[in-house]
């Protein structure tokens, strides 16, 4: 590419870049796109299926209509310029949708082997054939001079104007990032819930279904073969596809298709999407010639139209860009603490050094440590675990820490009233399970009940009983229940505090404190 100078440098041809090339094409902007050409990227790798619900609930999102009546209008555009075709309108199926959804049924069928599924028809819904809706904007940009494959090292180029790029024979007004999973110095936090997902293409034996299927995976018609997905894994974050990922896709084709299954290919790739499932656009805070979109996720093909006419129509001062959406966001909002942590930072606050305190069930050994250093080296702090494994797990990370001022007991919490007298600071309980040991063994009501009704008779004036209750295995629901009904009836010289996690789900750990007046 010879040598230039243009208003705009696009970083990233996938989705999101390639949607901001069109609509600055479109408003007479001069650009240039630049991609690395990385085969597995979620834009290529993308099925590109565009659906109006989603989740076991079939909800949709609020801006839906405004996406698809933005992204109909974009591709059929890019369409008529490019004289390719690529998007098609089609409807879906829906299969095993509860009774409670109220949406009209129909029976369809799969393979000729099974019995015919319960189905509701999703529309208004599309396919865009992502592959060939990119190859068909690379070539129309490189037929003008304005595409380049060339990898940019964006730790190396210089910010004042006009912006350079070391071995890019092109400067810029204005840098545009649509790097998709690809982190960023200029931005670290974007994406900053990627996830990787497994598509597996197969053939299946009859399958005589034409339209896309929807039941906990999709299943693509794609010429003679079929394309199937996907998986969510935030674990393992490579473009690698994973056998795990495979075995899962065949799982659960095999509960829909009862037929031979041949797989001709496996790929994986990671998707750009940030904690609250919302894209992100707008301008870098510091530097006002860069400009980013990211965080389209699995909806990509539907929302990177109107995300990309957004960030252009903000880029030229024409429109606001909502609070939801703009690079203010981008930094997320200070999560909520872990309760483990909120349990800790409520007890320190009630602690002084010299003070005596209790561990009750020490696990491995966090809340022991931070006892101990709590109370510093005239403190005291006792210890209790049924298991030898958590006894010597924390006794390690005592030891490496160079804390000495902990006594540990191999007992059960119910007999911390033999071990201590009255005075003491703050117990600590967290219910459940050891991690990473036997899950079998568990604290149960019977035993838990004794030993906080123990904890509150020694715990001094204006002392502190934590209690973090996991509800998520079996028994757990029953112990909290038991817990709470104890803590909940105990004498006005007790407050008792509830914290529930984020979001608050049935089986989600519950934080339970109770403070003793100072004048109890």
């Amino acid at each position: 590419m010879p040598e230039t100078h243009v208003q705009n440098l696009i970083v990233g041809q996938g989705l999101a870049g390639s949607a901001i090339a069109w609509q600055m094409h479109w408003q007479g902007q001069s650009l240039v796109i630049v991609d690395d050409e990385q085969p597995a990227t979620a834009s290529r790798v993308s099925a590109g299926l565009i659906t109006p619900y989603t989740g076991k609930r079939m909800a949709q999102a609020p801006d839906y209509a405004q996406d698809w009546q933005a992204a109909v209008e974009f591709y059929r555009r890019v369409e008529q310029v490019t004289g390719r075709s690529f998007f098609s309108e089609e409807p879906m199926y829906r299969l095993r949708v509860p009774e409670s959804q109220e949406f009209p049924r129909k029976s369809i069928k799969l393979t000729g082997q099974e019995r015919p599924f319960d189905a509701v028809c999703m529309e208004p819904a599309a396919r865009l054939d992502v592959g060939t809706y990119l190859e068909a904007t690379r070539n129309w940009f490189t037929d003008r001079g304005q595409y380049c494959c060339q990898r940019i090292d964006l730790s190396r180029f210089s910010i004042d104007q006009p912006l350079k790029f070391p071995g890019l024979a092109a400067t810029a007004d204005v840098l545009i990032l649509a790097t998709g999973a690809a982190k960023t110095a200029l931005f670290p936090d974007v994406p900053n819930n990627p996830s990787r997902g497994d598509i597996l293409d197969v053939s299946i034996d009859g399958y005589s279904q034409t339209r896309v299927v929807h039941a906990g995976i999709w299943i693509a018609p794609d010429g003679d073969q079929q394309r199937v997905g996907s998986t969510y894994d935030w674990e393992y974050l490579e473009n690698q596809p994973t056998e795990t990922g495979r075995q899962e896709i065949a799982h659960r084709l095999a509960d829909l298709v009862d037929a031979e299954v041949s797989l001709i290919d496996h790929r994986a790739a990671i998707r750009p999407t940030m904690k609250d499932y919302l894209p992100v656009l707008g301008r870098h805070p510091e530097h006002a010639s860069v400009w980013i979109l990211n965080g389209l996720g699995s909806k990509g093909s539907l929302r990177a139209p109107r995300a990309a006419a957004e960030l252009t129509a903000r880029m030229r001062g024409q429109e606001e860009i909502s609070r939801e959406r703009c690079v203010s966001r981008i930094r997320p909002p200070e999560r909520q603490r872990p309760l483990t942590q909120r349990a800790q930072q409520i007890v320190g606050k009630a602690l002084r050094t010299g003070d005596f305190v209790i561990d009750a069930t020490v696990g491995n050994g966090f809340d022991t440590c931070f006892l101990a250093e709590s109370v510093g080296t005239s403190g005291r702090v006792l210890g209790f675990d049924l298991q030898q494994q958590a006894i010597d797990s924390t006794r390690k990370r005592l030891e490496a820490k160079g804390l000495e001022n902990v006594r540990l007991i191999k007992q059960g919490h119910e007999t911390l009233t033999r071990e201590a007298e009255s005075g003491v600071a703050a117990v600590m309980f967290n219910l459940g399970y050891l991690p990473r040991a036997d899950k079998s063994v568990i604290t149960r009501a019977s035993t838990t009940i004794p030993a906080l009704e123990g904890a509150i008779a020694v715990l001094r004036p204006g002392g502190v009983l934590t209690v973090l209750c996991y509800r998520g295995h079996d028994g757990g629901p029953e112990e909290f229940n038991a817990v709470h009904n104890l803590l909940s009836g105990l004498p006005e010289n007790y407050d008792l505090e509830r914290f529930n996690s984020q979001p608050d789900k049935p089986t989600a750990p519950v934080l339970l404190v109770v403070r003793k007046h100072e004048n109890a």
